[in-house]
């Protein structure tokens, strides 16, 4: 038996779910993730489509209870097929018939009141439900006693915040403003009236409006006109409200017509009552189709002086291990803390503290590529470390190891070969006794400094050193992930990709391309769950696919994985190029070096000429870094443009790595 499941998108609740038991872990282990293009592609089609779902909806209409005396059949043959351009999705294929029924049956047209102030179909069809509470409020006996405005306010909090059971919907209806003064039985009333128009499945005391982007569409409307109404139901609200609230907050704003205003409301919110919601913030935020008001949020409390210590170290525990989303902000956050700890620096007691900040310093500002900064934060950091073992030996071995692992990494990023292979040979030495006596504890840790020890040893040339460390490094994960995959599949998929590497190195080149196609299975798995934290490893690995399979000769499949890679750059470069674009211009000199075997040279040039663009820029910055790089594209550059026949060009690209070669020479010789 196969199941389908459909989603509007896949975001941390795909991977919860799927770690929610150990039968659902099982059960959907390897399930893949698809994303579906439009259902009705052309116009031909649409209209075909909008017209069954017409019939379709005046065939059930005049079973609705207060909608049977229509002549629907009748009403559904007299509607023209309208254009349905914004209509590319099944759901607003249907919304847009189900309105012009209804349009019809009320004799509201394009020219009728509430379509003057509609600007979606999503507002047509709310024009009819708020007709429908307003005629079940007031047979319930609630209305005009209570005025709409305070009903639908009721409504908002409950779509807004839900409610597990009825002591939390009571206690939340009691927050909602112009309710709170009104007698239980009054609110009570007001509960059973919710559930009569929205009767939940389960034990919950009301279910939502559907589809979701009804009830968004009718939150952002509302919002708009009172923003100050979510204030007042924070009190008292759960963990899982606050966390409900601003995942339906976040994507109300993304509505169109009124982001920006909802952007602001929903950043003055966070920002107003950081105890209650910038927790939930960091969670939404890495999940988020539209992160930027809870991100701003989050920098605006990290920025205010007034907000505390206690405050900030919650949030630094929040923080994902990668997340493109959060990455400026968990630097900025982790600094402002390594800050705060030296305030205490005279106390001996604090350099643990200090020490374990600054090492978590380096690994975010590493992230951001601010490689320099990182570096002094792990040099400090095991320097302090040092100083602990010589006064308590054996005591801080694990921390000081931990700290070498990352020194090892920002001074390797910095061109520091041999003084990267020294730390990391030391941060192994440390685990492997570490691991002997507590493997529990210390396994995985050996094998996170196995695996930057082949990529030190790869970089110097020792390349079987460098193949048997990342060998056992993935024997060590393996066990584990087969153990917890949910904690080690992605540490896994590194070592794996590191294997294929260093399975290059050595000429094994068919264990080398089985090598990194696991590792992009595994990371295409990781990325279509969580794309904010996984997207870039994805595009690494591709690249690497794609370079495999070119050598295999197999040209067209490395087109297509180098091309999806340069995508997946392009689209994170967007937002934070100084992250993201180095890795674009490797992935666009590696896409020349794919179009090159196909005949397709002037495309092949055009990619490596943008890649030069890219690291003329980054060299002007850090040369040394850079510069090699810089030359060799530029060499590139000039055999594709001899062979295109552009002799002078070809000159000038070859004079220039002439130029940058010589540079570099000069720099590696001071």
């Amino acid at each position: 038996m196969k199941v389908l499941l459909l989603a509007r998108s896949v975001e941390d609740w795909w991977e919860n779910f799927q770690a929610d038991t150990h039968e659902a872990e099982e059960l959907l282990d390897g399930a893949p993730v698809t994303a579906l293009e439009s259902l009705e592609p052309t116009d031909g089609d649409r209209a075909g489509a909008y017209r069954q779902a017409v019939d379709s909806f005046a065939t059930r209409l005049g079973h609705v209870r207060g909608w049977q005396h229509h002549p629907w059949p009748a009403l559904a043959a007299s509607l023209p097929t309208p254009a349905l351009d914004g209509a590319d999705t099944a759901l607003a294929l249907h919304m847009t018939a189900l309105a012009d029924l209804l349009d019809t049956a009320v004799g509201t047209t394009s020219e009728g009141a509430h379509t003057s102030i509609a600007e979606t179909v999503e507002d047509r069809l709310l024009w009819h439900e708020r007709r429908y509470w307003q005629a079940a409020a007031t047979a319930h006996q609630l209305h005009p006693a209570l005025s709409m405005n305070t009903l639908i306010d009721a409504l908002a909090a409950a779509f807004l915040l839900s409610a597990h059971d009825q002591d939390e919907a009571d206690a939340l209806l009691a927050r909602v403003p112009d309710l709170s003064d009104q007698p239980r039985d009054r609110r009570s009333a007001v509960r059973a009236w919710i559930h009569a128009l929205y009767p939940s499945a389960d034990a919950r005391p009301w279910d939502s409006l559907q589809p979701d982007r009804l009830v968004e569409r009718f939150l952002g409307r509302h919002l708009y006109r009172y923003p100050d109404l979510p204030g007042y139901l924070l009190s008292g609200a759960t963990q899982s409200q606050l966390t409900q609230l601003l995942t339906v907050y976040a994507r109300a704003a993304a509505q169109a017509t009124a982001r920006d205003r909802l952007e602001a409301s929903l950043t003055a919110l966070c920002v107003t009552h950081p105890d209650h919601l910038a927790e939930p913030a960091i969670e939404i935020a890495t999940r988020s189709e539209n992160p930027r008001a809870l991100v701003d949020a989050l920098q605006r409390i990290l920025n205010d002086p007034t907000t505390s210590a206690d405050l900030l170290e919650r949030l630094a525990g929040q923080l994902p291990r990668t997340s493109h989303n959060l990455a400026d902000f968990a630097a900025d956050l982790i600094q402002r803390l390594v800050m705060l700890q030296r305030e205490h620096a005279d106390d001996p007691a604090q350099l643990p503290a200090l020490a374990r900040y600054l090492d978590r310093s380096s690994y975010r500002l590493g992230q951001l590529r601010r490689h320099e900064e990182g570096l002094a934060a792990s040099t400090e950091a095991v320097a302090i470390w040092r100083r602990l073992d010589e006064e308590q030996p054996q005591a801080h071995l694990a921390d000081l190891a931990k700290c070498l692992n990352s020194l090892a990494a920002r001074l390797g990023a910095l061109g520091h070969q041999e003084e990267a292979l020294a730390a990391i040979q030391e941060a192994v030495e440390i685990r492997r006794e570490l691991a002997a006596t507590q493997p529990d504890l210390h396994l995985n840790d050996l094998a996170k400094s196995l695996n930057n020890l082949a990529y030190r040893l790869g970089k110097l040339g020792g390349h079987q050193e460098a193949l048997a460390a990342i060998v056992e490094a993935v024997a060590i994960r393996r066990e584990l992930a087969a153990a917890q995959p949910e904690r080690y599949l992605f540490h896994l998929a590194n070592n794996v990709h590191n294997m294929s590497v260093r399975l290059r190195d050595v000429g094994r080149f068919e264990e080398a391309l089985a090598a990194v196609q696991e590792a992009v299975t595994i990371r295409r798995e990781l990325a279509a769950t969580r794309p904010d934290a996984f997207l870039p490893v994805l595009a690494l690995s591709l690249n690497n696919l794609s370079a495999r399979l070119g050598q295999a000769g197999r040209h067209d499949q490395a087109l297509a994985a180098i091309d999806e890679a340069v995508m997946i750059r392009r689209r994170l470069a967007t937002a934070q190029p100084a992250v993201h674009e180095p890795p674009l211009a490797t992935c666009l000199s590696n896409l020349s070096s794919r179009l090159e075997p196909l005949g397709r040279y002037e495309e092949a040039a055009a990619a490596v000429e943008e890649a030069i663009s890219i690291r003329r820029r980054l060299a002007a910055a850090q040369p040394s870094i850079y510069m090699p790089a810089l030359a060799h594209g530029l060499h590139k550059y000039a055999r594709y443009l001899e062979g295109l026949g552009r002799f002078e060009e070809a000159q000038a690209a070859e004079e220039e790595a002439a130029s940058g070669d010589a540079g570099v020479r000069q720099s590696d010789g001071h």
